[in-house]
């Protein structure tokens, strides 16, 4: 890998490996994967497989960098939405999925509810499951229940068995499909127990949606019941938003 990665391109899409085997390079070093753990050194060829940001990196470094910006105790939202921006206009769909997050939140980017919805929109089209649940939460939290079914009861025909399957047909991180299955269920489950969007009212089910939500991810389902009983909606009382702040 290293050899591809040092390599000079002589084609376009010469080039396009290149940056590939950068980015594994890259996964190599912060993860101790045949060769020693080193996050300076996962950083340099995470650099170097971006590329800038141009179309011929690649993507997943430029996802990644974004993430790494947005990790505490690398904490840069500015630079976190830069990449992010960059690797959606590259066809990243969890770079989508994130930069909706960060619109809806003004989150590294002065808050747009509009620019929100439509990250969060088409990379729910397009299979982004975390996007799928924040889009159920986004029409939750401004009253438009039935469309917050309609996403909740989506996301709810699935199973933890299918988390790895819909992570690898998206190209999305299991944690965050994890997320984005608990976040439907969750909503579903507040519109079955207050017969909202719809539906009528059933505790019952409304119990047994809950609890799959908890199931499926512990935190965003604890997560989200505090902040339905506390809030406010804000981004400090809901710090999970698909960027680590």
């Amino acid at each position: 890998m290293l050899t591809v990665a040092h390599s000079v391109p002589k084609t376009p899409e010469h080039e396009e490996t290149i940056h590939k085997a950068q980015y594994n390079v890259a996964r190599a070093y912060f993860m101790g994967f045949g060769a020693p753990s080193s996050e300076d050194d996962g950083r340099r060829w995470l650099d170097r497989a971006a590329a800038d940001g141009t179309r011929r990196g690649s993507v997943k470094a430029q996802t990644m960098l974004a993430m790494l910006f947005a990790r505490r105790d690398t904490l840069d939202l500015e630079k976190s939405f830069h990449w992010h921006s960059e690797a959606t206009g590259n066809g990243s769909l969890e770079s989508q999925g994130a930069l909706g997050v960060m619109y809806l939140y003004g989150l590294g980017v002065r808050r747009d509810l509009v620019a929100a919805r439509l990250c969060l929109t088409q990379a729910a089209r397009r299979g982004n499951i975390y996007a799928t649940g924040q889009l159920a939460l986004f029409y939750y939290r401004f009253r438009f229940y039935q469309h917050a079914v309609r996403f909740g009861t989506h996301l709810a025909r699935f199973e933890a068995a299918d988390v790895a399957e819909l992570a690898r047909q998206s190209e999305c991180l299991p944690g965050y499909v994890r997320r984005g299955l608990a976040t439907g269920c969750y909503v579903l489950s507040r519109c079955q127990l207050l017969g909202q969007g719809g539906l009528a009212a059933d505790g019952e089910r409304g119990r047994l949606l809950g609890g799959r939500a908890a199931e499926l991810d512990a935190a965003t389902a604890d997560r989200l019941q505090r902040l339905f009983v506390n809030g406010p909606w804000s981004c400090a009382s809901y710090p999970d938003l698909g960027v680590e702040v």
